[in-house]
Protein backbone atom coordinates (compact mmCIF):
# COMPACT_ATOMS: atom_id res chain seq x y z
CA UNK A 1 0.00 0.00 0.00
CA UNK A 2 1.06 3.55 -0.50
CA UNK A 3 2.05 5.68 2.45
CA UNK A 4 -1.12 7.77 2.18
CA UNK A 5 -3.36 4.71 2.30
CA UNK A 6 -1.48 3.35 5.30
CA UNK A 7 -1.89 6.69 7.09
CA UNK A 8 -5.62 6.73 6.37
CA UNK A 9 -5.99 3.11 7.53
CA UNK A 10 -4.05 3.88 10.73
CA UNK A 11 -6.18 6.97 11.42
CA UNK A 12 -9.37 4.96 10.97
CA UNK A 13 -8.13 2.30 13.40
CA UNK A 14 -7.39 4.95 16.02
CA UNK A 15 -10.80 6.56 15.48
CA UNK A 16 -12.52 3.16 15.81
CA UNK A 17 -10.66 2.36 19.03
CA UNK A 18 -11.42 5.78 20.54
CA UNK A 19 -15.08 5.43 19.61
CA UNK A 20 -15.18 1.97 21.19
CA UNK A 21 -13.69 3.29 24.44
CA UNK A 22 -16.20 6.17 24.52
CA UNK A 23 -19.04 3.74 23.84
CA UNK A 24 -17.93 1.58 26.76
CA UNK A 25 -17.97 4.66 29.00
CA UNK A 26 -21.51 5.54 27.96
CA UNK A 27 -22.67 1.96 28.53
CA UNK A 28 -20.91 1.76 31.92
CA UNK A 29 -22.43 5.05 33.09
CA UNK A 30 -25.88 3.94 31.95
CA UNK A 31 -25.54 0.62 33.76
CA UNK A 32 -24.47 2.38 36.97
CA UNK A 33 -27.48 4.73 36.79
CA UNK A 34 -29.88 1.87 36.07
CA UNK A 35 -28.53 -0.15 38.99
CA UNK A 36 -29.01 2.82 41.32
CA UNK A 37 -32.64 3.33 40.35
CA UNK A 38 -33.57 -0.33 39.88
CA UNK A 39 -36.11 -1.55 42.41
CA UNK A 40 -35.95 -5.11 41.15
CA UNK A 41 -38.40 -4.66 38.32
CA UNK A 42 -35.79 -4.24 35.57
CA UNK A 43 -34.01 -7.51 36.32
CA UNK A 44 -30.60 -5.91 35.94
CA UNK A 45 -28.03 -8.11 37.63
CA UNK A 46 -25.87 -6.40 40.20
CA UNK A 47 -22.27 -6.19 39.08
CA UNK A 48 -20.20 -5.75 42.20
CA UNK A 49 -16.97 -4.76 40.49
CA UNK A 50 -18.31 -1.84 38.44
CA UNK A 51 -16.04 0.65 40.26
CA UNK A 52 -13.00 -1.46 39.35
CA UNK A 53 -14.15 -1.78 35.72
CA UNK A 54 -14.82 1.96 35.63
CA UNK A 55 -11.27 2.64 36.86
CA UNK A 56 -9.78 0.38 34.18
CA UNK A 57 -11.88 2.14 31.56
CA UNK A 58 -10.68 5.50 32.88
CA UNK A 59 -7.09 4.35 32.31
CA UNK A 60 -7.95 3.48 28.69
CA UNK A 61 -9.58 6.89 28.23
CA UNK A 62 -6.52 8.68 29.57
CA UNK A 63 -4.21 6.59 27.38
CA UNK A 64 -6.23 7.36 24.25
CA UNK A 65 -6.37 11.07 25.08
CA UNK A 66 -2.63 11.20 25.86
CA UNK A 67 -1.39 9.11 22.95
CA UNK A 68 -3.84 10.36 20.35
CA UNK A 69 -5.12 13.80 21.39
CA UNK A 70 -6.67 14.42 17.95
CA UNK A 71 -7.91 10.90 17.22
CA UNK A 72 -11.36 12.18 16.22
CA UNK A 73 -9.78 13.92 13.25
CA UNK A 74 -9.72 11.65 10.22
CA UNK A 75 -7.43 12.74 7.39
CA UNK A 76 -9.34 11.81 4.27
Amino acid sequence: MSDNLMLIFWALQIKAFGTLVKGFRIAMDLLIVLQKVDSGSLLIPKVENLPMLSEILKQFEVAVDDDFPHYQVCYM
